[in-house]
Protein backbone atom coordinates (compact mmCIF):
# COMPACT_ATOMS: atom_id res chain seq x y z
CA UNK A 1 0.00 0.00 0.00
CA UNK A 2 2.41 2.28 0.86
CA UNK A 3 4.41 1.45 -2.39
CA UNK A 4 1.39 2.14 -3.89
CA UNK A 5 1.30 5.41 -2.70
CA UNK A 6 4.38 6.57 -3.70
CA UNK A 7 4.32 5.51 -6.53
CA UNK A 8 1.46 7.66 -7.49
CA UNK A 9 2.85 10.50 -5.74
CA UNK A 10 6.15 9.98 -7.72
CA UNK A 11 3.59 9.57 -11.60
CA UNK A 12 0.94 12.50 -10.46
CA UNK A 13 4.19 15.19 -10.02
CA UNK A 14 5.98 13.88 -13.43
CA UNK A 15 2.91 13.95 -15.16
CA UNK A 16 1.87 17.80 -13.64
CA UNK A 17 5.60 18.82 -13.99
CA UNK A 18 6.42 17.74 -17.35
CA UNK A 19 2.88 19.59 -19.08
CA UNK A 20 3.58 22.99 -16.17
CA UNK A 21 7.44 22.72 -18.03
CA UNK A 22 5.69 22.49 -21.70
CA UNK A 23 3.50 25.49 -20.66
CA UNK A 24 5.81 27.60 -18.97
CA UNK A 25 9.24 26.99 -20.78
CA UNK A 26 8.20 25.80 -24.24
CA UNK A 27 4.96 28.00 -24.53
CA UNK A 28 6.07 30.66 -22.25
CA UNK A 29 2.82 30.95 -20.11
CA UNK A 30 3.69 31.72 -16.89
CA UNK A 31 0.15 32.72 -15.49
CA UNK A 32 -3.05 31.92 -16.87
CA UNK A 33 -6.38 32.63 -16.79
CA UNK A 34 -9.75 30.17 -16.21
CA UNK A 35 -9.67 28.49 -19.91
CA UNK A 36 -6.47 27.56 -20.18
CA UNK A 37 -5.92 26.41 -16.26
CA UNK A 38 -9.18 23.81 -17.07
CA UNK A 39 -7.89 23.24 -20.26
CA UNK A 40 -4.65 22.51 -18.90
CA UNK A 41 -5.80 20.07 -16.20
CA UNK A 42 -8.29 17.86 -18.24
CA UNK A 43 -4.99 17.25 -20.20
CA UNK A 44 -3.13 16.50 -17.22
CA UNK A 45 -5.70 14.23 -16.08
CA UNK A 46 -5.99 12.72 -18.88
CA UNK A 47 -2.57 11.79 -19.58
CA UNK A 48 -2.51 10.88 -15.28
CA UNK A 49 -4.77 8.10 -16.06
CA UNK A 50 -3.21 6.32 -19.03
CA UNK A 51 0.01 6.05 -17.03
CA UNK A 52 -1.07 5.08 -13.45
CA UNK A 53 -3.21 2.55 -11.81
CA UNK A 54 -3.49 -0.07 -14.61
CA UNK A 55 -0.97 1.89 -17.36
CA UNK A 56 -2.80 2.15 -20.74
CA UNK A 57 0.25 -0.73 -22.19
CA UNK A 58 -1.06 -3.06 -19.88
CA UNK A 59 -2.70 -6.05 -21.49
CA UNK A 60 -6.56 -5.78 -20.94
CA UNK A 61 -6.21 -2.07 -19.61
CA UNK A 62 -8.64 -0.75 -22.44
CA UNK A 63 -12.17 -0.57 -20.51
CA UNK A 64 -10.75 0.80 -17.60
CA UNK A 65 -8.52 3.56 -18.64
CA UNK A 66 -11.41 4.79 -20.60
CA UNK A 67 -13.46 4.83 -17.42
CA UNK A 68 -10.05 6.55 -15.67
CA UNK A 69 -10.07 9.05 -18.23
CA UNK A 70 -13.19 10.05 -18.28
CA UNK A 71 -13.02 10.16 -14.47
CA UNK A 72 -9.84 12.24 -14.89
CA UNK A 73 -11.65 14.95 -16.93
CA UNK A 74 -14.24 15.30 -13.99
CA UNK A 75 -11.53 14.95 -11.14
CA UNK A 76 -8.97 17.21 -12.97
CA UNK A 77 -11.14 20.37 -13.52
CA UNK A 78 -13.27 19.79 -9.94
CA UNK A 79 -9.62 19.64 -8.51
CA UNK A 80 -8.16 22.82 -10.26
CA UNK A 81 -11.12 24.75 -9.47
CA UNK A 82 -10.32 23.41 -5.70
CA UNK A 83 -7.04 25.04 -5.88
CA UNK A 84 -8.36 28.08 -7.73
CA UNK A 85 -11.19 28.58 -5.16
CA UNK A 86 -9.64 27.63 -1.68
CA UNK A 87 -6.15 27.53 -2.01
CA UNK A 88 -5.52 31.25 -2.53
CA UNK A 89 -1.98 31.73 -1.11
CA UNK A 90 0.48 33.53 -2.79
CA UNK A 91 3.87 32.08 -3.88
CA UNK A 92 6.49 33.30 -5.68
CA UNK A 93 8.45 31.58 -8.46
CA UNK A 94 10.44 34.20 -10.37
CA UNK A 95 13.58 32.98 -9.49
CA UNK A 96 12.93 29.93 -11.79
CA UNK A 97 11.33 32.24 -13.81
CA UNK A 98 8.13 30.49 -13.90
CA UNK A 99 5.70 33.57 -11.97
CA UNK A 100 4.39 34.90 -8.93
CA UNK A 101 1.06 35.29 -7.49
CA UNK A 102 -2.02 32.43 -6.26
CA UNK A 103 -1.56 28.71 -6.82
CA UNK A 104 -4.31 28.53 -8.81
CA UNK A 105 -2.65 31.05 -11.45
CA UNK A 106 0.38 29.38 -11.44
CA UNK A 107 0.73 26.21 -14.25
CA UNK A 108 3.99 25.54 -12.84
CA UNK A 109 2.36 24.68 -9.41
CA UNK A 110 -1.29 23.63 -9.89
CA UNK A 111 -0.80 21.02 -12.29
CA UNK A 112 1.40 19.01 -10.47
CA UNK A 113 -1.10 19.31 -7.72
CA UNK A 114 -4.06 18.34 -9.81
CA UNK A 115 -1.99 15.15 -11.53
CA UNK A 116 -0.45 14.25 -7.76
CA UNK A 117 -4.40 14.17 -6.49
CA UNK A 118 -5.23 11.90 -9.66
CA UNK A 119 -2.37 9.75 -9.54
CA UNK A 120 -2.86 8.72 -5.80
CA UNK A 121 -6.50 7.61 -6.44
CA UNK A 122 -5.63 5.57 -9.71
CA UNK A 123 -2.66 4.04 -7.98
CA UNK A 124 -4.84 3.42 -4.90
CA UNK A 125 -7.44 2.39 -5.80
CA UNK A 126 -5.33 -0.52 -8.55
CA UNK A 127 -5.32 -3.38 -6.11
CA UNK A 128 -4.16 -5.75 -8.49
CA UNK A 129 -3.26 -8.80 -7.84
CA UNK A 130 0.13 -10.61 -6.96
CA UNK A 131 2.07 -12.42 -9.39
CA UNK A 132 2.09 -15.91 -7.26
CA UNK A 133 -1.93 -15.74 -7.25
CA UNK A 134 -1.94 -15.10 -11.09
CA UNK A 135 -0.05 -17.44 -11.81
CA UNK A 136 -1.30 -20.23 -9.22
CA UNK A 137 -4.64 -19.57 -11.58
CA UNK A 138 -3.48 -19.50 -14.85
CA UNK A 139 -1.79 -23.37 -13.82
CA UNK A 140 -5.18 -24.65 -12.43
CA UNK A 141 -7.32 -23.55 -15.90
CA UNK A 142 -4.40 -25.36 -17.72
CA UNK A 143 -4.75 -28.39 -15.38
CA UNK A 144 -8.30 -28.32 -15.76
CA UNK A 145 -8.67 -28.09 -19.77
CA UNK A 146 -6.08 -30.89 -19.64
CA UNK A 147 -7.87 -33.21 -17.66
CA UNK A 148 -10.84 -32.32 -19.65
CA UNK A 149 -8.57 -33.80 -22.83
CA UNK A 150 -7.97 -36.82 -21.11
CA UNK A 151 -9.74 -39.53 -22.52
CA UNK A 152 -9.58 -42.42 -20.37
CA UNK A 153 -11.93 -44.81 -19.05
CA UNK A 154 -11.12 -44.88 -15.49
CA UNK A 155 -12.12 -41.87 -13.81
CA UNK A 156 -10.01 -41.63 -11.22
CA UNK A 157 -6.78 -40.89 -13.42
CA UNK A 158 -9.07 -38.40 -14.92
CA UNK A 159 -9.04 -36.64 -12.11
CA UNK A 160 -5.36 -37.43 -11.11
CA UNK A 161 -3.49 -34.25 -9.84
CA UNK A 162 -0.20 -33.34 -10.42
CA UNK A 163 1.39 -34.37 -7.21
CA UNK A 164 -0.19 -37.91 -7.21
CA UNK A 165 0.88 -38.10 -10.77
CA UNK A 166 5.04 -37.39 -9.88
CA UNK A 167 4.07 -39.93 -7.02
CA UNK A 168 2.82 -42.87 -9.16
CA UNK A 169 6.10 -42.41 -11.44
Amino acid sequence: MIGRFILGLIKGVLVGVVIAAVLVKGLGIVTWGAPLAYGAAIVTGLLTALISGKAIWVRGAGVENAIKSVAAVLIGSVGMYLVRRWLPFSVDLSMIQAGAGKLGDLPAIALPMVGTLLALMFEIDNTGESAKEANRERMRVAESKRVEELDVGDPELATETPARRRARR
